[in-house]
């Protein structure tokens, strides 16, 4: 009897303090996870309980209550700005947002990568757009216009854009003119070099060379459209050593200049 409460006594589990501390631990993570998550759901509710009056039918409703408009062109900004506000208080849909950015870009072609987004919980519409660079006034056809760094064609421009110094005259088509931009872009910012400095570029056709019209009447068959700067430097010791024999203003044609060939003649004019 005496042997075997020994052995009983001997090998009786006790729970140490340690293990009850380490489920008390685990007690208290269960009961902050549960209070988070009834604080999460009930946060949840309460959002959409503000919400809800929004959505109808299962479709989202949006009511503007604010009008932000970021644009590089304070004119362009204003007249946005204005109508945005006035409908205040009135519901968009998706198909608004589209008419609106479809009338926007209508009016002002030389917006570029017009957005407008919406943020449903604050009522709040912004509007961003970019302006594409001017480079140069244009007559075309009889009719005047400006030309963009893409190379599209605009009927008017924002009161903000400043065109390039050298106008130009284009032919009737294509409908834009890529290379023509990107020269005429080059030659503003390289104005500087000219000992003359260039007033009109004249294209008569999409297929014929281009003239480059110079400040003291000298005329430039300038060829292709590249080695701008070269091109320059080279014209610019053309005109040099004519002046000592022919007298000006001078014809000269660049459209061998690859070749290593320019010839220039004293103008009939």
């Amino acid at each position: 009897m005496s042997h075997n409460m020994t052995t009983n006594r001997r090998y009786r589990v006790k729970v140490r303090f340690k293990v009850r501390k380490r489920g008390l631990g685990l007690a208290g993570a269960v009961a902050l996870a549960v209070f988070l998550s009834v604080s999460a759901v009930y946060g949840v509710r309460i959002a959409w309980d503000w919400v809800s009056p929004r959505f109808s039918r299962g479709l989202v409703k949006f009511k503007l209550e604010r009008a932000v408009v970021e644009v590089p062109a304070k004119s362009v900004e204003t007249w946005i700005a204005s109508h945005l506000s006035s409908r205040r208080g009135e519901e968009w849909t998706s198909a608004d947002r589209d008419r609106f950015l479809e009338r926007v870009e209508k009016r002002y072609p030389y917006l570029s990568e017009p957005k407008l987004s919406r943020n449903f919980l604050t009522g709040s519409l912004r509007f961003r757009a970019g302006v594409e660079t001017v480079v140069a006034p244009v007559t075309r056809a009889g009719a005047s216009c400006y030309l963009g760094e893409s190379g599209r064609l605009f009927p008017e421009i924002y009161p903000e854009a400043v065109p390039g110094g050298i106008s130009a005259a284009l032919p009737a088509s294509p409908d834009a003119f890529p290379d023509a931009a990107r020269f005429l872009s080059r030659l503003n910012a390289l104005s500087g070099l000219f000992d003359s400095r260039p007033v009109s570029l004249s294209c008569p056709s999409a297929e014929g060379p281009c003239k480059l019209a110079l400040s003291d009447g000298s005329e430039v068959l300038w060829g292709g459209f590249e080695f701008t700067r070269a091109k320059i430097l080279r014209l610019n010791e053309i005109l040099e050593r004519s002046a000592a024999r022919l007298k000006g203003p001078y014809k000269v044609d660049l459209r061998y200049f690859e070749d290593g060939r320019a010839v220039v003649s004293a103008s009939a004019r």
